[in-house]
């Protein structure tokens, strides 16, 4: 099994940090609920709109069953279910591919409810995309707690662009066991490594990009040329999300898979870690399509693009691949 290591030395005149000296961001806010990425995809068998509430672990693998025709032993692990549940937000049936659904966030509303907004991502003018009906889905892993659960759709970010960053499995470590547990060789943090504050900004299975490459942005101009080498174009909707991103408290990092023979790859971010030495390990996995899964058969190029805070240094990837 391989591991690809991707570097880049940033701010090296920069004094070493520590996990304390991080800023909290959202994480802070009591009205927050802590959520993570678990899965998406383009291919549920649900065809309509809707959030569905699973708290065991025998009723995820029977909807898994349900949402992808997959046999339950495929269902994603890592829930807690003692700790956790899972949340389930289906988009609906679009005629193509290039629609995605997001969570944006996840908030304590009034009385017992609880409010996850999700958006709809659409394909980008021009923007090859695969011929077919699909119907995309994403899986989110919530802290357990007691309230109902009600779903908010913000408005469709139109043309690919997104233009406030979902919080997709951002915030401080929620009991990931970062050890050498995935059957890859071992990992590049060290003991005493702490998770960072982090949030995903994009992520998506088309860019232009179709070699594996790792960059960090830290300032508008770097956007703009990071952002028409991934999407052919920088958008006004960028413009102003660049202009409005406080560039010294955060950065963006944004990672390529390569170019894929098919739909069903991405990159999973495990979290972006600081070693006691001050090196930033942002760690991630590939993900590919399980034996049988329903996939797109066209080629992908997967990508993801985080923010990271402004004075982490020295940023690494450690990209495990799938077995």
């Amino acid at each position: 099994m391989k591991r690809i290591l991707l570097a880049t030395a940033v701010c090296a005149a920069a004094a070493q940090i520590s996990s304390a000296q991080f800023y909290p961001g959202v994480a802070s806010d009591p009205n927050k609920i802590n959520w993570q990425l678990l899965t998406s995809g383009v291919k549920s068998r649900i065809k309509t709109a809707g959030i569905a509430e699973i708290t065991t672990g025998g009723d995820f693998e029977r909807y898994w069953v349900r949402l992808t025709g997959q046999d339950a032993r495929t269902a994603p692990k890592g829930v807690d279910w003692v700790r956790n549940k899972v949340l389930a937000i289906t988009l609906g049936e679009r005629e193509t591919g290039g629609f995605s659904v997001f969570v944006r966030s996840i908030e304590r509303g009034s009385g017992n409810a609880t409010v996850v907004t999700a958006t709809e991502k659409t394909p980008m003018p021009g923007q090859y995309v695969a011929k077919g009906a699909t119907a995309p889905f994403v899986l989110v892993r919530v802290d357990r707690h007691p309230g109902n659960f009600l779903l908010n759709w913000s408005q469709p970010v139109e043309n690919g662009n997104v233009l406030f960053p979902p919080n997709y499995g951002g915030g401080y470590n929620n009991g990931y066991d970062y050890g050498n547990n995935d059957g890859n060789p071992p990992s590049l943090l060290d003991d005493g490594a702490e998770e960072i504050w982090w949030r995903g900004l994009d992520e998506g299975s088309n860019c232009r990009v179709q070699g594996q490459s790792f960059t960090v942005v830290e300032n508008a101009d770097q956007m703009r040329k990071v952002y028409t080498k991934l999407f052919g174009r920088f958008t006004p909707q960028n413009e102003s999300y660049a202009d409005r991103m406080n560039w010294q408290r955060e950065k963006l990092v944004v990672v390529t898979l390569g170019q894929r023979n098919s739909g069903g790859y991405g990159i999973n971010v495990r979290g972006v870690f600081t070693n006691p030495n001050g090196r930033t390990v942002v760690k991630a996995t590939e993900t590919a399509p399980k034996r049988g899964q329903l996939r797109t058969m066209e080629m992908s190029s997967p990508y993801v693009i985080l923010r990271v805070d402004a004075r982490a240094t020295q940023i690494q990837l450690d990209l495990g691949l799938p077995r």
